[in-house]
């Protein structure tokens, strides 16, 4: 599995941080599609990899190991990371702005404006596609733990990818928009906030 496993992961971490490079240099969503769509393929092969891996490890094991095991990951489950960490394109390759956006010092007009964005455009559509994408993949888990297969969770795999599309898709566009609205000394202050490690 770990043969499997390991070059998807890779090669999605590597095309996350493109992705993620490329938006706060100013790449569009159509301009970074084509990457989206790759990206969400290596996802999805590593999500199917897991699945099976899960499946075997199920038929190996006798039922009471297995009860263990199930016990042990439905734990895991339900200690679940927050929203934001079921997003397409993970917080700590694609930062959110707008949390820096105070400390950047910026004019009353574009926090105004930029807060106003937020407020009407971005969070009322990206916080309920995140919330069902981490309730979609917590059912996706269980019914894993409980033997389905990803052929038959392929239904649920779809809207997952979708709704973590839609996600990204209004998180790449609000980046856009704060490019937009600052002056660009003040934008690349802002993009060296967001992307300073602790």
């Amino acid at each position: 599995m770990r043969d499997q496993l390991q070059p998807r992961l890779e090669q999605a971490r590597a095309a996350e941080q493109d992705i993620a490079q490329a938006a706060l240099a100013g790449a569009t969503v159509q301009q970074l599609a084509e990457r989206l769509d790759r990206l969400q393929t290596l996802k999805r092969e590593a999500a199917q990899v897991q699945i099976d891996a899960a499946r075997r490890i199920r038929a190996q094991l006798s039922a009471a190991q297995y009860a263990q095991l199930r016990q042990r990951a439905q734990a895991t489950l339900a200690a679940a990371p927050a929203p934001a960490e079921y997003a397409l394109l993970l917080p700590g390759h694609l930062p959110h702005l707008m949390p820096f956006v105070a400390r950047l010092g910026a004019s009353a007009e574009h926090q105004q404006s930029l807060a106003r964005y937020a407020d009407e455009q971005v969070r009322p559509a990206l916080r309920p596609r995140l919330q069902q994408a981490q309730q979609l993949e917590q059912e996706i888990g269980r019914a894993v733990l409980d033997g389905r297969s990803a052929g038959e969770l392929a239904p649920q795999l779809g809207r997952l990818a979708q709704l973590k599309r839609e996600a990204a898709e209004i998180h790449l566009r609000c980046i856009a928009h704060v490019r937009q609205t600052l002056p660009p000394e003040q934008y690349a202050r802002l993009v060296a906030l967001a992307t300073a490690k602790d």
